[in-house]
């Protein structure tokens, strides 16, 4: 400071002529007055020192003047931000309640096989297969046993598909019914009730199909023992028939079931569709009864959470196209307008030390101006005029009251612009936190 306040002095001495005019007023000062005041040259002196002091004040409210116009771009910049992210976040909703479906869906999963002890996965036999397999054996059965009961219909051949096809209807459901609600659970389940009640339905339906398939059979015997009588059209022999069929049933008279070699493949393929039916059943979903269930409870959530999060990932990167590079760009007019802001702080700050120490700057400069004056002055008076009493006075802070109000009123100013900017710092940091915590969070 003290090489800047020399300078100046320099400048302002050769600005003022300050040598010439203390000779000039030493010789014009005989006989010396006796005044105290400083006139005169002293009095420009002054004034340049004052002006100096003015020069710092100005440039302080230049300052705050600058930093007023960063804070409100800054605080419009955190508007803007707010304006331009706002609609932009994502949201995750319907993502996450699918994952939370799909772990729990999971976790029922999991529980059911340590339950039931089973160490294996489900199947996931398709279901719908197992019964379009059953449909096939139904239609298959009615097709091949179609002959048998063709002589017995006015119909011919179509009449004796549709009873075969009755009959495999009923043959091949119960043996199905018998492999679902009862092999399966006879043969896997834990629970000793579960098991029992397996078991009876198995028998049941065994029992029910196989008396299906006799029936067919002794029916089809009867056909052959009464179409030889030709006062029989095919509707009687079919009523004989039907009639003797149920009284060899009902008597257990099983030496009549295979009476011809017709009726021994009727009863064979009968019973192979049956237990075709069966099989097919004991594989509908799954082996183990609710094993099934259990499985398409969690693949169904799976793919929930798969086609959920496929349509946030599309939405994330429409998002990403759009809103999110818009924060990005908000984000850097923030970032850039605060460290905009700290340099015109910092320099509002430094601005603020210089006139702090403005008045004392002036007096000290004052008195490199007038040392060099009086110096010259004294010279010229010599020992015939001494010099003024106020020659021995150095100029102090109180020679410039009014510098000092105004250096007083810019530091106020100063330092209320300065608590401003602190806050809007750490206004425009937390909005550069939130922003990037909506970009992490997408």
């Amino acid at each position: 400071m003290n090489g800047n306040i020399n300078a100046l002095a320099d400048e302002i001495a050769r600005e003022l002529n300050l040598d010439a005019a203390a000779k000039r007023d030493a010789l014009a000062g005989i006989p010396v007055s006796d005044s105290a005041d400083i006139a005169g040259a002293e009095s420009a002196v002054m004034q340049k020192a004052r002006q100096k002091g003015d020069k710092d004040v100005n440039l302080l409210h230049e300052h705050c003047r600058q930093t007023r116009e960063v804070i409100q771009e800054c605080k419009r910049q955190m508007n803007a931000s707010i304006d331009e992210s706002g609609v932009a976040k994502p949201l995750r909703d319907a993502l996450d309640g699918a994952k939370k479906d799909a772990a729990e869906a999971s976790a029922v999963y999991n529980k059911f096989k340590v339950e039931n002890g089973l160490e294996r996965n489900a199947s996931g036999d398709d279901r719908v297969a197992q019964i379009l397999w059953a449909m096939l054996a139904v239609l298959l059965e009615g097709v091949l046993n179609s002959y048998f009961f063709a002589s017995a219909s006015e119909r011919g051949l179509f009449g004796g598909f549709a009873a075969a096809f009755f009959i495999g209807i009923v043959n091949v459901s119960f043996a199905f019914v018998g492999g679902v609600w009862g092999l399966r659970y006879a043969k896997n389940h834990i629970a000793p009730f579960f098991k029992l009640c397996g078991l009876a339905c198995f028998v049941f339906c065994c029992l029910v199909s196989a008396a299906m398939v006799s029936l067919a059979t002794l029916y089809r015997g009867g056909i052959d023992k009464f179409k030889g009588d030709l006062e029989l059209n095919a509707t009687a022999i079919a009523d004989h028939a039907s009639e003797w069929a149920l009284q060899n049933f009902f008597a257990l008279d099983w030496g009549s079931l295979f009476s011809s070699i017709d009726s021994f493949i009727l009863f064979f393929i009968g019973m192979l569709c049956a237990m075709f039916g069966v099989w097919k059943g004991y594989e509908f979903d799954d082996p183990y009864p609710g094993f099934g269930t259990m499985w398409r409870q969690k693949e169904a959530a799976r793919i929930r959470s798969e086609e959920e999060n496929e349509k946030h990932e599309n939405k994330m990167e429409k998002w990403r196209r759009g809103s999110g590079d818009q924060i990005r760009r908000a984000m850097g007019a923030l970032k850039d307008s605060e460290q905009n802001l700290r340099l015109q702080l910092g320099g509002m700050k430094t601005q603020c030390g210089v006139v702090e120490n403005a008045p004392d700057d002036a007096a000290s400069l004052a008195k490199n101006l007038l040392d060099r004056y009086r110096a010259m002055n004294k010279q010229i008076r010599a020992a015939t005029s001494p010099p003024p009493p106020h020659f021995n006075e150095s100029p102090s802070r109180s020679h410039f009251p009014n510098l000092v109000e105004q250096c007083n009123v810019a530091l106020h100013e100063a330092k209320e612009l300065g608590a401003e900017s602190e806050s809007v710092l750490k206004e425009c940091e937390a909005k550069q936190v939130k922003l990037q915590r909506m970009l992490d969070s997408a």
